[in-house]
Formats: C-alpha cells, sequence, structure tokens
C-alpha cells in the first residue's frame, strides 16, 4: 500500500516545479489528474519539439492520469470545479491571479470544498514584490542570488534547482496539509515562491 492511496490531486501546472512537486505526490500513492489545456502542457508542447526529450515530460508526469480541458469556456471550468469537489488537493503554478480571473482561485474551490488543500507555485509569491511577474527556473535562482559566490563572481547553473527544489517544497508542504486536516479538519492555502 502507498501512503498516499486515496488522496485525490487535481494538477493544473505546467513546466517543472508544479509537474515535479505533483509526481513527487503520485510516487507515494496519490491519484493525480494532470489536468491540459487543449494544446498541452506548454513543456510537452517543448519537449516534442526535440527528437527525444519528450522523455523527459513523461518522467515528470509519470503516473498521473491525464484530461485536456479549455478553463475559459463555461463547460471547461464546470469540469474543473466537478473536480474539484472531488479532490482533496489542488495544485497550480499559473502567475497569481491568473486562476481567480477564471473564478478558479483558492476562495472560489474553498467555497466547494470547505477542507481543500490548495497549493500555489509562483515564481515571487502571491504576496510581496511584483507577484504579478512570472519567472523561470533560471530566474528565480538569478533573483535569488543563486549566481554569484563570495568573490561576486558569475556562476552559470549546472541544474533546474529552482524548479526541483520548489517542487519538493511544494510537495512536503501538501504532506504536512494532510496532516493537518487530517488532525483539525481544515484545509489550507499554501503559497510557494521559486524565489524564496
Amino acid at each position: 500500500m502507498h501512503i498516499l492511496e486515496g488522496i485525490k490531486i487535481i494538477d493544473f501546472t505546467q513546466f517543472i516545479a508544479g509537474s515535479r512537486c505533483t509526481q513527487l505526490l503520485a510516487d507515494m500513492g496519490a491519484e493525480v489528474v494532470k489536468v491540459e489545456p487543449p494544446e498541452g502542457d506548454t513543456l510537452r508542447v517543448t519537449f516534442n519539439l526535440t527528437p527525444g526529450a519528450e522523455r523527459n515530460y513523461s518522467v515528470l508526469n509519470r503516473n498521473k492520469y491525464g484530461l485536456a480541458v479549455n478553463m475559459r469556456e463555461p463547460e471547461g471550468r464546470e469540469i474543473i470545479l466537478k473536480l474539484a469537489t472531488l479532490s482533496d488537493v489542488f495544485v497550480h503554478n499559473l502567475i497569481p491571479g491568473t486562476l481567480e480571473k477564471q473564478g478558479l482561485g483558492y476562495e472560489d474551490i474553498r467555497s466547494l470544498r470547505k477542507d481543500i488543500i490548495y497549493a500555489a507555485i509562483s515564481g515571487f509569491g502571491a504576496v510581496g514584490v511584483a507577484p504579478e511577474r512570472a519567472a523561470f527556473d533560471i530566474i528565480a535562482q538569478a533573483t535569488g542570488g543563486q549566481f554569484w559566490n563570495s568573490q561576486d563572481t558569475f556562476l552559470m547553473p549546472d541544474n533546474y534547482w529552482g524548479d526541483l527544489m520548489t517542487g519538493a517544497y511544494a510537495a512536503l508542504s501538501i504532506l504536512l496539509a494532510l496532516i493537518h486536516r487530517m488532525k483539525s479538519g481544515q484545509g489550507q492555502f499554501i503559497d510557494i515562491s521559486m524565489q524564496d
């Protein structure tokens, strides 16, 4: 038996950080439904441009179910809301405010399921300096000071640490929120900043 068997997660993520988060939870036995736009997750599309690279997408999205939904259409939004009522966790890594404009923000989902755990991963967090700014791994590493050593020498990154560590910490935060919910019955909003 996997430790997260019976836990249902909506994975509304793109690229690496969010996909890594839900991949770890899927590996622990959670039932993860990856929701993509009709054209596919941007990472899937990008990897398909390079022969052989598409397997990287599969690694980050293993053990997940897939569903293509256009959230901008009323029918698509209703499908997502229905999934939310059946889910324990909702994860996205879009720019703060994006899902709120579509009626899929934390308060919208919480109105349907009071004990939902809603994890939002973004470059700079939902509050603070420039939450509306988009970010990729390299931006998060640069603004977080990871490219410079004590001699003020530029260091080129050798991995996607901003994405991979953010995904791991997001998964850890979700696990802690699930334990908290088991004890209190309360859901939570989790705000994860890649820069942090």
